[in-house]
């Protein structure tokens, strides 16, 4: 049963929360006002999408993020993304700012990556590689220096990213990552993105660290890795690691090569 306190903690949650989101609204509002618009449809249709992405109910937020004129939102949306908790609004949010993202946009995604808040970093990031595209010139390279960030999460999302593009930089962090387990079959996939436009160069790295590496889960995954890559090097070095001291590195190895027939 609920005694009176109760009650009121959860009425003084409540009011906090509701005050939160408005005072939250005001900061949009008045960010707003400092860019100084000229047109009344464009104010008022970014005034009504601020009120709606500052609604309790996460339905009402995602049809506001779908249903948004392509411009001149952007802003808006960059601002709710990267305070947006909830992962289906998050993404309809992404596919709106893909559809709308100016320099603005990719300006506080860039100053997002440096917040002393690691939630923030995370949105900021998975943020930017939706949004990427041929088209965005401007995303790849805030990924490549992302790959020397000191967050991991923002390097793998960010080597996750260039993988598939064939990008090369990205190979040492995907290395890094199955060696610790984060997502690590993504990670191997993307190597072997890269090991078709450069061969020869991740067969040698992932043999390198193979070879130096102590940590028997980690071999695991790295031969695992190996299979990705079809190349006559990969082959050759699970041919050899058929005789590895470490038997499930072993058994990986011949179940791998047994599946390509040699």
């Amino acid at each position: 049963i609920a005694t009176p306190t109760d009650i009121l903690d959860r009425v003084i949650a409540g009011t906090v929360e509701t005050i939160a989101r408005e005072q939250e609204l005001l900061g949009r509002l008045r960010q707003l006002r400092e860019q100084q618009p000229d047109a009344w449809t464009d104010v008022l249709q970014t005034v009504a999408l601020l009120q709606r992405l500052g609604s309790t109910d996460a339905s009402e937020r995602q049809r506001a993020a779908l249903a948004h004129p392509a411009a001149p939102m952007a802003s808006a949306l960059t601002d709710a993304v990267l305070a947006e908790d909830d992962p289906n609004v998050a993404g309809a949010l992404q596919w709106a700012l893909a559809r709308s993202a100016d320099e603005s946009t990719v300006t506080a995604l860039r100053s997002a990556l440096n917040s002393p808040d690691g939630t923030v970093r995370q949105r900021a990031i998975t943020t930017l590689t939706k949004i990427a595209s041929p088209a965005r010139t401007d995303i790849d390279p805030l990924l490549l220096d992302a790959l020397s960030h000191a967050d991991p999460v923002v390097r793998g999302s960010a080597a996750l990213a260039l993988g598939p593009s064939g990008a090369p930089e990205a190979a040492d962090e995907l290395i890094a990552m199955i060696v610790r387990g984060a997502d690590d079959v993504e990670a191997a996939e993307s190597l072997g993105h890269i090991a078709r436009s450069h061969p020869g160069n991740i067969e040698q790295r992932l043999d390198a660290a193979l070879t130096t590496l102590a940590d028997a889960e980690a071999r695991v995954r790295l031969t695992q890795a190996l299979g990705e890559i079809e190349s006559d090097e990969a082959t050759g070095i699970l041919r050899r690691l058929t005789h590895d001291p470490d038997r499930r590195v072993q058994m990986t190895a011949r179940y791998l090569t047994s599946v390509r027939g040699h």
